[in-house]
Parts: C-alpha cells; sequence; structure tokens
C-alpha cells in the first residue's frame, strides 16, 4: 500500500508540475516578457506549486496559504485546459499564435474567476421526485463530500445544516467524503453536526476520505455526533425500507480488509425495498440484481473545473444526475462540498432532497436558484 502511494505521490507531482509550463507560456508569450520577470514568475509559480503539496500539514492558522495552495491549483488546470484548445488553431494560424495566447489567456482567467465564485457558493437544495414501484413513501437528503477539514468555517457548516433540517426529511444519508484531514482537530465540527436530525436516522458510510483520514478518528466524530456509521451492513428502517451502506473500494488500497461488492450484496435480505449508500457510483446492476431499489452515490463531484470535469463525464458511465432502470434508480451528486479548489464552473454544489412515492401536493420541497 506505501509503495503505491508513493507511486501516486510522485505522479501527482508530475502531472501537477507539468501543468504549470502552460499557463507560465501563456503569460510570457501574451505580455512578452523577458528576465529578470521570468525569474520572478518562474520563483512565483515553484512558490505555489510547492504550497499545494506542503500545506496539508500546517496549522489551521495557515488558512490563507491553503485557500491560495488550492485557488492556484484550479488556475493552472483551468489555464492548461484553455491553452490545449488553441494548440490547433495556433497552428494553423501560426503568425496570429500570440494573439490566441492571449485570447486563452483571457478566457482561462475570466472562466476562474466564475469558478471560484460559484465555488464559493452555499449548496442549493435540489428536489428529486421519485417513484419507485412498491416502496414507502419518503423524504430523503442527501449529504455527500463535504471534505470538512480544520478550515472549514463555521457559518458555512450551521448552514449546510440548517438547509438539510429546513425541508424536515424523514431520513439523512451521509454518503462518504464528509471529512478530509489527516492532521488537524475535528472535534470542533460535533456541535453543528450533531444538529442533523431526523425521525428515520442519520447515517453515514466512509469515503475513501474517511480512510485517509484515519477511520477510528471519524468513527469517534460520529460516534460524538450521534450519526450512526455504517461499514457493509444493512439495517431494517421501521417504515419498511431496507437501509445498506458499504465500504469505499479504498479500504483495501488502504490495507483493512474489505467486503467484494457481490459478496456484500449476497447478505441483503430478499422482499423489501432496499436503499444503498455506496460512496461511488459503482456496481448498480449488481446492487439492481440483489433488490436495491434506490442507489445514492458521489464522489465525482461532476468534474468541479475543466479538464476534470471532462474526465468525469467521458470516463465513468454515471458521472453525475439521476439515472433510471426499470423502475430503479441511481444517483450521481455533485456533492455539497469541494476537493482542492474551492472552484466549480459548470455543475454547482447542491444538498438532493429525495421525495419517493411522496404526492406532488404533499412535496414542500422547492428548488433553489
Amino acid at each position: 500500500m506505501r509503495f503505491a502511494f508513493v507511486i501516486f505521490f510522485f505522479i501527482f507531482i508530475a502531472v501537477y508540475g507539468a501543468a504549470q509550463w502552460p499557463l507560465y507560456h501563456l503569460i510570457v508569450r501574451t505580455f512578452a516578457l523577458a528576465s529578470p520577470w521570468t525569474h520572478v514568475l518562474k520563483i512565483f509559480f515553484a512558490f505555489s506549486c510547492l504550497l499545494f503539496l506542503l500545506v496539508r500539514s500546517m496549522p489551521g492558522s495557515a488558512k490563507p496559504l491553503a485557500w491560495w495552495a488550492d485557488i492556484w491549483f484550479g488556475i493552472v488546470f483551468i489555464a492548461f485546459t484553455f491553452w490545449l484548445l488553441q494548440l490547433i488553431p495556433s497552428w494553423i494560424w501560426k503568425p496570429h499564435a500570440r494573439a490566441f495566447d492571449a485570447a486563452a489567456l483571457s478566457i482561462a482567467a475570466l472562466a476562474a474567476v466564475i469558478a471560484l465564485v460559484h465555488g464559493v457558493m452555499m449548496p442549493r437544495l435540489k428536489p428529486i421526485s421519485l417513484a419507485i414501484p412498491g416502496a414507502p413513501p419518503m423524504t430523503v437528503v442527501q449529504l455527500s463530500d463535504t471534505h470538512l477539514n480544520r478550515w472549514t468555517t463555521m457559518p458555512r457548516l450551521e448552514k449546510i445544516v440548517e438547509k438539510c433540517l429546513s425541508v424536515k426529511p424523514d431520513l439523512i444519508l451521509i454518503t462518504g467524503d464528509l471529512v478530509d484531514d489527516r492532521d488537524g482537530a475535528l472535534d470542533f465540527l460535533i456541535p453543528p453536526l450533531k444538529k442533523l436530525r431526523a425521525p428515520l436516522g442519520v447515517y453515514a458510510i466512509p469515503g475513501n476520505h474517511e480512510f485517509y483520514t484515519g477511520i477510528p478518528r471519524v468513527a469517534d466524530l460520529l460516534q460524538k455526533a450521534d450519526i450512526r456509521f455504517m461499514r457493509n451492513e444493512w439495517l431494517d428502517l421501521p417504515n419498511g425500507w431496507v437501509l445498506a451502506g458499504m465500504d469505499d473500494p479504498s479500504a483495501r488500497e488502504m490495507g483493512q480488509p474489505g467486503v467484494k461488492p457481490e459478496d456484500f450484496f449476497k447478505t441483503l435480505p430478499a422482499g423489501k425495498p432496499i436503499l444503498l449508500m455506496n460512496h461511488r457510483p459503482l456496481n448498480w446492476d449488481l446492487a439492481r440484481a440483489a433488490g436495491v431499489k434506490l442507489q445514492l452515490s458521489g464522489h465525482l463531484h461532476a468534474g468541479q473545473i475543466p479538464p476534470m470535469d471532462a474526465i468525469v463525464f467521458l470516463g465513468f458511465r454515471y458521472p453525475y444526475g439521476l439515472y433510471r432502470k426499470d423502475g430503479d434508480a441511481l444517483y450521481t451528486t455533485s456533492g455539497a462540498g469541494y476537493w482542492g479548489p474551492p472552484m466549480r464552473l459548470f455543475v454547482g454544489a447542491e444538498i438532493p432532497v429525495f421525495a419517493i412515492n411522496v404526492p406532488e401536493s404533499r412535496n414542500a420541497v422547492r428548488p433553489e436558484g
């Protein structure tokens, strides 16, 4: 596991380091910079790049540095995307190459500003009406991918909790990556999380970042917040649904004993509608064959920013939104938070609210924004 992590770490450094060059190239070409300004720019780029790697071990007081490191990460990859898009026209019309560089830099700068404004906005409530044959009616809030850490502000977290409670759900489900902090103290998150309440309960499963944070720390946090932590298990809800929750595949990657999805699905009971919490939008067909009527997933953030959004939508079968098959449903949420840069360009943060077999006249949830 350690060897695989080291390989991933060096690949990440290489990719992120290489991605700096297009932005440097666009700036130098657009403004016709020469020495000593090119040297100053190189030092600035090196500092901002290394800061992204170092800031994870810094205390909470280093929040301004952490924000800049994450924002720079987003700027670099947005600029990389628009640099790629201008390569062909720049090659075809070589006399105008500098103009294409300037256009790519300008559009990238505008996109970065829009993504930053969009990214720091509060997640919106997203009502989704679902008709699932034979299933008891209920309202479910899905909270996913908040990535809470030492730099999380209390007003933001409290507002997220308020939004979840405002729709008076029967059930609140946290589908992974609630927290994301290997070293920082997390107890300050307990009071607002403890306010999450619903008649059928509040349940959570681990995403990959729970394993990176440390399962014992996460389990302790959730226990103190009175949130039931589900790991490859299922239970009967009082309204006739079965709720199941499974570990993220990263459990085995982190050296923990994992359960194969097909083995877990064999343990599910027959004859009742099953709601499955699965952090990644995987194994839906296997789940459906085991009686799962609704699978709730996240993990992918809808890509957040270019080019990751294109990679997500092209590389995954169920990247974002609602998918239906023969009355069954899978929903992949974009998440209520963000990983890395506080930026989102095309798909914003959200808190899905599922009205399952609830008549329209009784569904008081309305979309925001």
